[in-house]
């Protein structure tokens, strides 16, 4: 399975993802947070941890897989200031920002085509960024 960065409750594989959850926790401490662009340039998909799980599991139940890769996203691809945006949008209180830094990797432009794992998986993502993003501010809060 090739996945978008994933991201969620849990320990984070640094990336995009660690820094969704510093922006997390700045927001639920009323601080700053500046995303820099040393991770990619273009547009990533993200992955919401409890869906990456679940593409694991419909891989796990297929009887009998008929291809040897299957990428699994969730069909939104974020730039960085798409990211922010999208982020502004859920806590408009919040001061995000992005800058850029260090030699960041070029990746796609757009969101993963998953239409081999919704066919044959069976894989539908449930948490879109707008869902998943608050969950995991949540989930800081409350730890």
């Amino acid at each position: 399975m090739r996945t978008g960065g994933i991201y969620g409750a849990g320990r984070s594989s640094g990336g995009v993802p660690q820094q969704l959850r510093d922006c997390a926790a700045c927001i639920n401490a009323g601080q700053p947070y500046t995303f820099e662009t040393y991770v990619y340039l273009g547009r990533t998909d993200l992955l919401e941890a409890r869906d990456a799980a679940a593409a694991g599991i419909s891989a796990l139940d297929a009887l009998r897989l008929p291809h040897n890769a299957y990428n699994i996203g969730n069909g939104e691809a974020f730039s960085y200031e798409e990211l922010t945006a999208a982020i502004r949008a859920l806590y408009p209180q919040a001061k995000i920002d992005v800058r850029a830094g260090g030699t960041p990797v070029r990746v796609g432009e757009r969101a993963m085509s998953t239409t081999r794992a919704t066919e044959e998986l069976a894989f539908r993502p449930e948490w879109p960024f707008a869902r998943g993003f608050p969950a995991l501010v949540e989930w800081l809060r409350r730890r």
